[in-house]
């Protein structure tokens, strides 16, 4: 095992929260760029929400807790709450984009699980390669610079951490998906760690017309 990936967890193992209530998104879809603005909570190791929304109100709700994760957006035609539960995800049609597990990840503060990994390496980076992802750790800066979503051994998606801030947390991350056409580009204007969470952000919402997107429909 690389001593960058013992490195990384001695580091991420003090990060338990981060909170933001000033980020900024610019997606660029299909030649269109939208700017919207909101805010993003994670408590280790499942708790997340993301909401986020334009001028014209709220766009899009990404979440998940110990047991389900879910997605809302004001695109969809439907404008339905679609959910699953965690032990049901192979079953799920959910694309990368829309998966909060995807997004907490990009963050770059979990630990590294080296024995579910195959880890390689060259002179300035690590790679661990597992089913869906490989994530790239800098040797020399010693962290989490960017994740890629493999489908069957095939990059569909990935995330960069561009910049950081001057304590090493991640201060703007790019998000490309070649087959969506789409590149988003979020930038923390503030970002807080380690600090107490209300549980209430890991509730889903209520939507009586939910679908669980585990099962056909």
């Amino acid at each position: 095992i690389p001593k960058v990936v013992e490195e990384v967890n001695a580091k991420n193992v003090n990060l338990n929260t981060l909170f933001s209530t000033n980020l900024s998104l610019k997606i660029w879809d299909n030649k269109r760029l939208y700017n919207l603005h909101g805010s993003i909570a994670y408590e280790k190791d499942k708790n997340f929400r993301a909401e986020i929304s334009s001028i014209l109100g709220p766009e899009l709700d990404l979440g998940s807790n110990d047991k389900v994760f879910w997605y809302w957006s004001k695109r969809d035609r439907n404008q339905r709450l679609y959910y699953a539960n965690h032990e049901d995800i192979l079953r799920t049609r959910l694309k990368t984009p829309l998966h909060p597990i995807f997004i907490k990840t990009s963050l770059g503060i979990d630990l590294l699980d080296e024995e579910n990994y195959l880890i390689s390496e060259n002179d300035t980076d690590v790679k661990l390669t597992s089913k869906n992802y490989s994530i790239i750790v800098n040797k020399n800066k010693k962290r989490i610079e960017s994740v890629i979503v493999l489908n069957s051994g095939i990059p569909e998606a990935s995330a960069e951490i561009q910049e950081f801030f001057p304590n090493g947390l991640p201060k703007k991350i790019i998000y490309n998906w070649a087959g969506e056409n789409k590149v988003i580009l979020l930038e923390f204007k503030s970002l807080e760690a380690n600090i107490a969470l209300n549980p209430l952000l890991w509730r889903m919402p209520y939507d009586k017309s939910k679908i669980d997107i585990s099962e056909k429909y």
